[in-house]
């Protein structure tokens, strides 16, 4: 008795492990697919249960469209800085080479 339920028990672990592997699989085969904002969804971190992308996917995509938006506004902040303008002096040195290495 004990040793089928060892093997039942074993089975089970396989079981679990394959439906893992098999969702990870999906996800990495659906990636092209998505928007690349939505790409991280596909990663390990984010868990398997019954449902692909986990439980709470609404929330998760509420969080990358909040990170996303955060994003853009700090990438348009930097951008409308004035650039800084190069001194009249500065002269950049020449990299041409006159003589040969060899």
């Amino acid at each position: 008795m004990t040793k089928l339920v060892k093997h039942n028990t074993d089975s089970l672990a396989m079981l679990g492990h394959l439906h893992v592997e098999i969702s990870q699989h999906r996800r990495e085969l659906i990636k092209p697919f998505l928007n690349k904002e939505y790409q991280a969804l596909c990663s390990a971190s984010v868990p398997i249960t019954t449902l692909l992308f986990g439980d709470d996917l609404p929330t998760q995509l509420n969080n990358i469209k909040a990170a996303n938006k955060i994003g853009q506004v700090t990438a348009s902040g930097a951008r409308s800085q004035t650039p800084r303008r190069q001194s009249d002096s500065y002269k950049p040195e020449s990299h041409e080479r006159k003589a040969s290495f060899l």
